[in-house]
Parts: structure tokens; C-alpha cells; sequence
């Protein structure tokens, strides 16, 4: 049994003959219906599936996409995506070559750095830094009390009088931290003693005010925050968590926001009532009643070249922002080659790097990245001299950014500057297929492209580094570009690269309102056959040697099983072989009590 010649087959290990109209195959894979991934409302297509991109205000941080939760969110990249179409960034412009700044702080409407252990102010008319002098001791923090500048260090504590323009300095009160709070000033000493005094000119005023409970070093900042009770009291920032310091008992008692010990904590802010300290790349968002992981290692995290650790949270109006200090061996990893001429923006081969995220509270978008530095210094949203900016500093020198006061869209602000270039890589998209084949056919692009302008688009292919460029746009319209000539391109999973350029006005910069790849599902493609069987007698008997009543028993048999089965027939290049199902068996022209007739069998190919 089971061996084919003309005119027979074998179904289920059976022999059959075939009737004259013997064999039809036909192949039975439906076509993919259209799917929209995205803003379907962008969807023109009529047959093509399409995979809009035209939303990131969901941020970045996600690799691999999932279709039904990342449809706003992206990997990584500079451009602006916090609004309805994506743009270029702020500019980001030089301020001077300072050492690296210590502290910026603002007082007066006056903008401040210290650096080198150097009080600067900054001087708005002249775009420069005048020098008001220096302290002695490394330097700790900066305090403004009583209408005073103080710095302290870790021998001593010097205060600036801006009106008098002179400087007192007390040594023997030094210390780690500085904190103000019910009209005193407090600090921490070298030993983790708490001292508070109301006149930092004179050394005899400090008085004791306990000591926490740790070795030297251990505590890293005093900040203002509520209590259990809703009382504003100062918090010990330590290495393993926070502390909420009683002055009546002068003692430090834990809080919620306990943390395994580690000397990667960085610098805590107070944003719209919420206490964000950053651990290593976690940042911790406390409120007194929960604790919530909110830092820029969520998800997928940050690319290599940004995994070092948040150094600071700066605290704005409609933003807060992480700083991110990397430091890397030399000759760490190099940049991928993407052929790009913005690729050492996103991926820079450097030994140290930095990098500024900005969060609306709901998500991060990179605002700047700060390219082959030595160190990254301190960071500040300040007003001053009639301005609001994002004051930073890195070995490279000081820049600053202009700050909106809030969320303010940038292409409704007539007075904002753009940077000159940047760019975007999307997450990986399988399109919620991962194992299926897709036919990449086209993209369109639809942006604003003001003169001298230009929107450029690269794509990548399964999981690879490299790119292929698919176009560039320098015209305000609809443009659409054919992907893998007349065939199209098979993949699995696709991300996209954009890049903007501007021309020389920083103040006219492109937008894109959309960006869609246009493809097709193509599922391997399957066979089905129908096939008649002639099953009467004294046929059946003659051409397989068994009658027909019997093997009508044994295809019933084999349909009624609901199994898979073999079947294999005649070709000119010999025996064809397929494991398949039945789905159909009718019998037609039926005789007699043995049910003697012809019998059509349909019959699906199966993939295992």
C-alpha cells in the first residue's frame, strides 16, 4: 500500500484510483487583509498595510516594540518629539570656557557658577564671566541666606556680600552639605555632625544639632521636604536612602524611601511636590505615601554609550531633567558605521560622554549630548538677567539652553532657535508578526520643509546595525519613495532613521507630520487539493486490489479521524509527497447499500 502510478494516489497510507477528472491543486494561503500600525487616520493605502510614524511624545527608551503599547515611543535620538510633529532640538549655545562649574545658582536676577573653587557672575551685556573671587578648601555646596552668598567647603565656610561686593571667610566650618530651613542655617561637618547657626560670618555662632548616624561621607545633601505629618523639614540624601531630621530631638529617622547602599546617589530636586533622587541610571520619585522607579533605565534603558549614571535632577517649569555622567574606558567600543554624517551624534566613539534627558513627567527625549568630554559638570534651570535658561557646564566649557516657562510648543514660539541638526532611530517593529515574512514596498513622507531645509530617511532590516538611505525631502509636501525596485524588500522587523538638517537661520527648522512604510504580509504560500476518487467495483478491485466497499470504510475512516495524514501521488519527476488534513469529503453518484459512487476529497497542505 501506499505506492503511486498513474492514476492512483495514496491518501492515509492507502491506495486509491483516481476518477477522470483526477487531481486539482490550487494554492489556499488568503491573502493578508491591510493592518494600520499607528495613526490610522494617515492610512491612504487601499491593499498595502502601513506602519505610521508620526507620535513620539511617549519618549524614548524602548528597543523592541510592542504594537499594542509603543505606538508614541522610540529608542533613541535628539530630535524634538514631545509635541503633534517632530522637529529639531533647541540650540544649545557656548557661554564661555570656564573649569568645569561646580555649581550654577541664581540670585538677584544674577546667574552664578562656581568653579575651581571660584565664584563667576554672569555678565548678560558683555556674553562673559567676571571673576568675584575665590574660596580656600575643596569646594561642597552653596546656600543664598540672609541676602548672603555661602559656600562651603571642607575647611571652612566663606560668604559673599553682593552689595558690599566683599567677602568674609570663617575657617574650621567646613563640611559636606548645606541646607536651609525656619530662618537657620544648617550644615553637615566632615563627621556627619549637623550644625545651625543664624549669622555664617561668625564661626562661635554654630550650635550642635546631633549627628547622623553613618560614617563620614555618607550623606551626600540636605534638602527641604515634607515629613509623614505634611511639615516641611530638612532631608538627609545618604547613601542608602533618605532621612527626615527632627530639630526638636535633633535626630535623623528614616523614611519610606530606603535603597540598597551604593555611592552612585546623585543630586535630588523637588519637582511639583515630588522628591526625585537618582540612584546609579534609577531615579526615585517619593512623596511620603509611595515610592515609584521613574528613571531613564526603564524599559529597554539607554543605548551603551549612556549607561553610566544620572548625576543630578533639575528641577523647571514644564520640565525636569536628568543629567547623565558616562565614563568609559579609552578605546571602549567604537561607533557603529552607518554611513551617516550625524552617526557620531547618536552613536559617538568616545572614551566619556554626557548627556541631558528632559521629562514633562511622563516620559524622557534627549535635549543635548555632550561629545568627547572629560567630565560633566553641574546643571541648572536659572532665571537671570531677564532670561530663563538650562545652564550646564563639561570640560568643553559652559553652554546654555533657552527654557520656555512651561510646556510650550516650539513651533508656536517665535523666538525659538533650533539646533542644526539631529535625528531620531524608531524601536524595531515586527508589526506584530514577528515570525511572519513582510514585503517592504515604499515609504511616504509628509513634512514641512522650509528653504534650505531638508528631512532624510534611512531604514534597517532585521535586527542589523547598517542602513539603507530611502530619501531625502527639501519641499514642503507629500513624497514618496519606492523601497527594493519593482520586487519590494523581505523582512522581518524594520526601524527607521530620521534626519533633519536646517539652513543657516536657526530660526526656521522642518517638521514631519508623518513618516509610513507601506508593506505586505506574505505567509508562506500553501497548497490545496481536490481530488476524485473513482470508488466503485470492479475498478477498485482491478487498479489497487481492494474492493471498493473497503476503501470506502478506510477514507471515512481517515476523515472522521480529524488527524494529519500522507498523500502522495504520480508526477513526471516522480512520487510527490505532503502531509496534509481533510477538510471536505463529499460522495456523489452513490450506488447500492455499499454506497459505491464517486467521492471528492479536499485536502490542505500543513506546515509541520
Amino acid at each position: 500500500m501506499g505506492q503511486t502510478r498513474e492514476g492512483v494516489i495514496s491518501l492515509y497510507g492507502v491506495n486509491y484510483p483516481l476518477a477522470q477528472r483526477p487531481l486539482i491543486r490550487r494554492g489556499i494561503t488568503p491573502f493578508p487583509q491591510k493592518v494600520v500600525t499607528g495613526d490610522y487616520r494617515r492610512s491612504d493605502h487601499v491593499v498595502e498595510s502601513e506602519w505610521v510614524s508620526s507620535d513620539f511624545t511617549g519618549g524614548l527608551g524602548v528597543l523592541f516594540a510592542d504594537p499594542t503599547r509603543h505606538l508614541d515611543r522610540y529608542w533613541f535620538g535628539s530630535l524634538d518629539g514631545r509635541y503633534r510633529y517632530l522637529t529639531l532640538p533647541p540650540l544649545v549655545e557656548n557661554r564661555g570656557t570656564l573649569p568645569v562649574v561646580q555649581r550654577f545658582f541664581s540670585f538677584a536676577d544674577r546667574i552664578y557658577a562656581i568653579a575651581a573653587e571660584t565664584l563667576y557672575r554672569w555678565e548678560e551685556g558683555t556674553q562673559s564671566w567676571s571673576n568675584l573671587g575665590a574660596v580656600s578648601g575643596a569646594f561642597s555646596d552653596v546656600a543664598i541666606y540672609d541676602g548672603k552668598i555661602v559656600i562651603l567647603t571642607t575647611t571652612g565656610t566663606s560668604v559673599y556680600d553682593v552689595d558690599l561686593a566683599s567677602w568674609t571667610h570663617v575657617p574650621g566650618a567646613g563640611g559636606f552639605a548645606l541646607g536651609v530651613w525656619d530662618d537657620k542655617l544648617f550644615r553637615i561637618d566632615m563627621q556627619n555632625r549637623m550644625w545651625w547657626t543664624i549669622d555664617p560670618t561668625d564661626g562661635s555662632s554654630w550650635q550642635p544639632g546631633g549627628k547622623f548616624p553613618a560614617p563620614p561621607g555618607y550623606t551626600r545633601q540636605i534638602i527641604s521636604y515634607f515629613d509623614a505629618a505634611g511639615d516641611i523639614v530638612l532631608h538627609a540624601v545618604a547613601r542608602d536612602g533618605l532621612y527626615a531630621y527632627d530639630f526638636a530631638s535633633r535626630r535623623f529617622y528614616p523614611t519610606g524611601l530606603q535603597y540598597p547602599e551604593t555611592d552612585q546617589v546623585g543630586r535630588a530636586a523637588v519637582w511639583r511636590g515630588e522628591l526625585y533622587v537618582p540612584v546609579g541610571l534609577s531615579i526615585y520619585k517619593y512623596n511620603t505615601n509611595a515610592v515609584t522607579v521613574v528613571g531613564p533605565d526603564r524599559d529597554d534603558g539607554l543605548p551603551a554609550h549612556l549607561s553610566g549614571r544620572v548625576q543630578q535632577v533639575v528641577a523647571g517649569h514644564g520640565l525636569w531633567f536628568a543629567v547623565i555622567a558616562v565614563a568609559r574606558e579609552a578605546g571602549g567600543a567604537p561607533a557603529p558605521e552607518t554611513g551617516l554624517p550625524i552617526e557620531a551624534a547618536l552613536f559617538p566613539g568616545v572614551s566619556v560622554t554626557g548627556a541631558v534627558l528632559m521629562s514633562p513627567g511622563i516620559a524622557f527625549h534627549l535635549l543635548t549630548q555632550r561629545i568627547g568630554i572629560a567630565e560633566m559638570g553641574d546643571v541648572a534651570a536659572l532665571s537671570g538677567n531677564g532670561t530663563y535658561r538650562l545652564w550646564g557646564s563639561d570640560s568643553l566649557g559652559v553652554w546654555s539652553v533657552d527654557l520656555p516657562v512651561g510646556l510650550h510648543n516650539p513651533l508656536q514660539n517665535p523666538t525659538q532657535r533650533y539646533a542644526a541638526e539631529g535625528a531620531l532611530i524608531t524601536a524595531w517593529w515586527d508589526m506584530g508578526w514577528s515570525e511572519l515574512d513582510k514585503l517592504a514596498l515604499g515609504i511616504d513622507v509628509d513634512a514641512v520643509v522650509p528653504e534650505g531645509c531638508e528631512v532624510s530617511v534611512y531604514v534597517g532590516w532585521d535586527y542589523r546595525e547598517d542602513w539603507d538611505y530611502v530619501g531625502s525631502v527639501t519641499a514642503t509636501g507629500k513624497r514618496r519613495f519606492r523601497i527594493g525596485g519593482i520586487q519590494g524588500h523581505h523582512f522581518r522587523a524594520a526601524r527607521l532613521l530620521i534626519a533633519m538638517r536646517r539652513g543657516t537661520d536657526p530660526s526656521v527648522a522642518p517638521l514631519l507630520r508623518s513618516c509610513v512604510l507601506t508593506y505586505l504580509r506574505v505567509p508562506r504560500l500553501l497548497w490545496g487539493w481536490e481530488v476524485s476518487l473513482q470508488l466503485t467495483d470492479p475498478l477498485c478491485r482491478e487498479t489497487v486490489g481492494v474492493p471498493a466497499h473497503e476503501l470506502i470504510r478506510r477514507l471515512e475512516e481517515a476523515a472522521t479521524s480529524r488527524g494529519a495524514g500522507t498523500f502522495r501521488y504520480h508526477d513526471e519527476g516522480g512520487t510527490i509527497e505532503r502531509r496534509v488534513f481533510i477538510t471536505e469529503l463529499v460522495a456523489s453518484e452513490v450506488q447500492g447499500p455499499r454506497r459505491e459512487g464517486r467521492y471528492s476529497v479536499s485536502l490542505i497542505e500543513l506546515e509541520s
